[in-house]
């Protein structure tokens, strides 16, 4: 953007001293050609008659085609303004394009830092979860080795009585028997 700017400077620069240099031209030539009688003027007074036709034998003039040059000159210089009129819309149009540019550039920033920010407070949150879920599962996993190993020994009691149960029921139904027949003999049967 500045090279551009550059550039438009130096191109309005280059076209107003052409214009200024060329409306110098314009005026130092209208004064030789008028002091010199080679230029016409328009007649300003009203009513004013029109010269009498030169005559049929022109004397030789230095360069009477002056009009013709200045004119040529003024195009030059309307050229050179027009010119330097495209450069300045150029630039304006130049301008607004970057301005609108940078506000959309500064708008999408803008929203990106926003989409960063929530993205971020959404990594932190599911961090902490993270975080909160490792300490849950380490918790889980030493209930369920704390369960497991009661599930172990329980079971192993359960084993013990298990296989013990039919020694046990034998020495019950023995002791049962040995009290009836105590039981039996002390009532005298």
């Amino acid at each position: 953007r500045n090279g551009e700017n550059n550039e438009f400077q130096e191109t309005v620069a280059d076209q107003r001293a052409t214009q200024a240099v060329l409306a110098k031209v314009v005026q130092r030539l209208r004064q030789y050609y008028v002091k010199a009688g080679l230029m016409q003027q328009p007649d300003t007074t009203p009513g004013a008659e029109s010269e009498a036709p030169p005559p049929a034998y022109k004397t030789f003039k230095q360069n009477s085609g002056g009009n013709k040059v200045v004119d040529m000159i003024q195009d030059i210089v309307a050229e050179s303004q027009r010119l330097e009129n495209e450069a300045v819309q150029a630039e304006k149009d130049a301008q607004a394009a970057y301005e609108d540019f940078v506000q959309r550039s500064n708008n999408e920033v803008a929203a990106l830092q926003s989409l960063i920010a929530e993205k971020s407070d959404q990594r932190a949150a599911a961090q902490d979860d993270q975080q909160q879920a490792t300490a849950d599962h380490k918790s889980n996993e030493a209930a369920l080795k704390r369960l497991t190993e009661y599930k172990a020994d329980v079971h192993g009691q359960c084993d013990f009585v298990m296989q013990n149960f039919e020694i046990r029921q034998e020495a019950r139904t023995d002791e049962i028997n040995s009290l009836q027949e105590a039981k039996a003999i002390f009532s005298g049967a």
